[in-house]
């Protein structure tokens, strides 16, 4: 879509968002797919209202404003502390889509049956255990269930396709989402 802020456009590529929520209310998000640092919520609703005013769509009333800022690509939780984590507080935020709920809920059966097998085990923390006994920290043995060496492999992927996004301007965006979806529907 031209925009009428092309300078604007190509700083910031934008995408719309949008989903029925009846036959008279549209809920309607401006979203930025990849961006080195966060978007102002301003230049969003701006460039959200130039679009569909260009679109030719009329808001009449706007029942709500939604904010949210998604931290895609940290780093992983250090999986040798003794401290466990789970969802966003153990980095199971998916870099490229920022979805987390669908992982965190398809992987919560797994790690607490892991962290109740370690305490059925009977194993406690080192400053619990004699000396003659002393164990690797056994909260790594749960971490490994939420991180194991290939679940890694594959966030390393995507953040590798996170920095190609971020390194792309607004064309080679296009460009590669053309292409993804012609593979996609052809697979």
């Amino acid at each position: 879509m031209k925009q009428e802020v092309q300078s604007e456009e190509a700083e910031h590529p934008t995408f719309l968002y949008v989903m029925p929520m009846s036959p008279t209310r549209v809920f309607f998000e401006e979203t930025c797919l990849a961006s080195r640092h966060a978007m102002p919520f301003d230049l969003l609703k701006k460039k959200l209202m130039l679009r569909l005013d260009s679109m030719g769509v009329r808001i009449i009333k706007i029942y709500e404003e939604e904010w949210s800022y998604i931290p895609v690509g940290g780093s992983l939780p250090n999986t040798e502390q003794k401290n466990l984590a789970f969802g966003t507080a153990a980095s199971m935020v998916h870099p490229a889509t920022a979805y987390s709920v669908v992982r965190s809920l398809s992987e919560a059966p797994k790690y607490a049956s892991a962290i109740a097998g370690i305490l059925k085990q009977g194993i406690y923390p080192k400053h619990l255990v004699p000396r003659a006994k002393s164990a690797e920290n056994v909260s790594m043995q749960a971490w490994r269930t939420l991180w194991p060496r290939e679940r890694k492999r594959q966030r390393s992927f995507f953040l590798f396709g996170l920095a190609l996004i971020l390194q792309l301007d607004i064309e080679g965006i296009r460009t590669f989402f053309s292409y993804l979806f012609l593979l996609t529907w052809l697979v």
